[in-house]
């Protein structure tokens, strides 16, 4: 369903009226449509569909941006469903309007802004025309294409549909855009049923969902837990912190890395309990620190590291086997037991570099860290672990919407727990790193928009 902007020409190109293609002029509330000289206008096909015209003739008087009560007012005959839930959503309804033709079009109408009190207002609309298998869409698709070509010229260069973010992208086959200060107009055909679509949305919800990051392009990475992490491990370290934070430093080098490396492993032979676990997990940390120009693993290094090949480098990559002993030798429920499981969860549940446990690790994870919240809710770790499944869920929906089969089962459940989690976030800690990074992508979210986030997704190696 175009947008006052191509509905308008579409209007009148597709209804069989004069096509005019002329000054556009757009209001805050809707676009209206001058004539203009019809030998300027390319050639429209000979007839167009009833259910194309009926749409357009629809989508060309559409009041934009109006409140929901309005517009259902002079539409009864919609079929509308809302608000739903609320707390997870910024849509709070969705009305279907069926055209005698056949045609079906939707509208949604979300609450954006800081509108007191809020108010749920139109700002997209989404027409469905079913094609039949044998032309896939093809002839729909070249139709409404022309209609939309006539009034706003070539379409833009368009990327692909999952690179536009758009929700279930995965069933796009081809897709064009047009651009326009006030909507943002998209036609495609996709699969499962064979049909096309257009999707025309206005300006508030256009730059919602294109809502970048500080550095003017989303991929901003979400603050990471290394640096927490390290200084937990600080705090149980007695005599040996001011050592290890100097042997982390950037650009110590390797020797002043071994040297408290061996240090650290010496005395945790030497002790038992929570203190040999504190050692064992700096030493840990360490040892993960440690690069090497050989693809031959040095002989002096401290017995007892385990290291694998890096695939990419061909040099030898650690495995993180002393974590892996913490957390299975460690008491259920103490402080070193659930700082192993926090380290081990913020590496996906993967001891390798290298993907070794595979390229989802998003599943695992959600898995783990939900299941760690229900056992120990009055964890000192609780809000740590519960950033990491926010994060897990932020990917599930989004992998969920392109071409991940898997992922798609329980996408929908993913992107809610998110929300709620991201939302629990800001609530508890505003001024941090955490509830800045929530706040950037909650608005993505609950518009069911597809994230970039590639946190526990492993692409390294596989």
């Amino acid at each position: 369903m175009l947008t006052n902007l191509g509905t308008a020409v579409l209007t009148a190109i597709l209804v069989g009226l004069t096509p005019a293609a002329a000054a556009l002029t757009a209001t805050e509330s809707h676009i209206t449509i001058e004539s203009a000289d019809p030998a300027q206008q390319p050639a429209s096909p000979a007839r167009l569909p009833d259910a194309i015209s009926d749409t357009v003739a629809a989508v060309a008087n559409a009041d934009w941006n109006t409140t929901f009560e309005a517009w259902k007012s002079q539409h009864p005959e919609a079929e509308c469903q809302g608000p739903g839930d609320a707390p997870t959503e910024l849509l709070c309804h969705v009305c279907r309007v069926r055209a005698a033709s056949g045609s079906s079009t939707e509208w949604s109408f979300y609450t954006l802004g800081d509108e007191d009190p809020s108010q749920c207002r139109l700002y997209q609309g989404r027409a469905l025309f079913d094609s039949t298998p044998e032309d896939g869409g093809l002839q729909g698709l070249a139709t409404v294409e022309h209609a939309l070509a006539a009034r706003f010229g070539s379409p833009a260069a368009a990327p692909n549909g999952c690179e536009s973010n758009e929700e279930g992208c995965w069933t796009i086959l081809e897709l064009v855009a047009w651009e326009h200060p006030n909507l943002e107009i998209l036609a495609y055909r996709s699969f499962g049923p064979v049909r096309t679509v257009v999707v025309v949305r206005s300006a508030p919800l256009k730059a919602a969902r294109h809502l970048p990051s500080e550095d003017g392009a989303w991929g901003m990475q979400s603050p990471g837990l290394n640096v927490p992490i390290q200084d937990l491990i600080v705090a149980d370290l007695g005599d040996h912190a001011a050592h290890f934070q100097d042997a982390l430093r950037t650009g110590s080098g390797t020797d002043k890395i071994l040297a408290e490396l061996r240090a650290l492993l010496d005395d945790a032979r030497k002790v038992e309990g929570p203190n040999r676990y504190a050692l064992l997990l700096a030493a840990d940390m360490l040892a993960g620190s440690l690069s090497f120009d050989s693809t031959e693993v040095p002989t002096d290094l401290p017995k007892g590291l385990e290291f694998g090949e890096d695939p990419e480098s061909e040099s030898p990559s650690y495995r993180h086997n002393i974590l892996q002993e913490v957390l299975r030798d460690a008491p259920e429920a103490s402080s070193a037991h659930d700082l192993a499981f926090l380290m081990m969860l913020d590496r996906g549940f993967d001891p390798s570099d290298s993907c070794e446990a595979g390229e989802d690790q998003f599943h695992r994870v959600a898995s783990e860290a939900a299941a760690y919240l229900s056992k120990r809710p009055d964890s000192k770790y609780r809000a740590d672990v519960s950033y990491l499944l926010a994060q897990a869920y932020e990917i599930w929906w989004s992998e969920g919407q392109k071409y991940d089969d898997k992922a798609r089962e329980g996408a929908e459940t993913a992107r809610r727990r998110a929300v709620e989690l991201y939302q629990q976030i800001v609530r508890a800690e505003p001024t941090s790193d955490r509830a800045h990074y929530a706040k950037l992508v909650l608005p993505w979210l609950m518009l069911r928009v597809p994230t970039d986030q590639r946190r526990f997704l492993c692409d390294y190696g596989c």
